[in-house]
């Protein structure tokens, strides 16, 4: 089972407090980036991320996420069936989101690790 992993866009967002060269900050459009030329890769970022909004690109060893397509996101778009949307982020929504796996899991017959 896939379920993707965005950057949730935090209004007090851990993962740009983290950073020591303050790679990530918000741009003039109040959403989260990562500045390249800035990032050092060291990973501080992905610690902090409780969500697990931020990877490595391997190829650069410098720290990627979703950044929304710049506040116009590609992939609510170009879903034929509208099954993405983008909604506000909410407190409980890390709860919220396992709670969703346990239960499409188990709906496959599925243990908690297998998912």
């Amino acid at each position: 089972m896939i379920l993707p992993v965005v950057c949730l866009q935090c209004e007090k967002p851990l993962c740009a407090g983290s950073c020591p060269t303050l790679a990530i900050a918000k741009n003039s459009k109040d959403i989260l980036v990562v500045d390249d030329e800035l990032c050092i890769g060291c990973k501080d970022c992905m610690a902090a991320c409780i969500y697990g909004g931020i990877v490595m690109d391997p190829p650069t060893g410098r720290a990627i996420k979703c950044d929304l397509c710049q506040g116009d996101p590609v992939c609510v778009k170009a879903c034929p069936y509208a099954a993405i949307v983008m909604l506000p982020a909410k407190p409980d929504g890390a709860r919220e989101r396992y709670g969703g796996i346990e239960t499409l899991s188990s709906s496959y017959g599925l243990v908690k690790e297998e998912a």
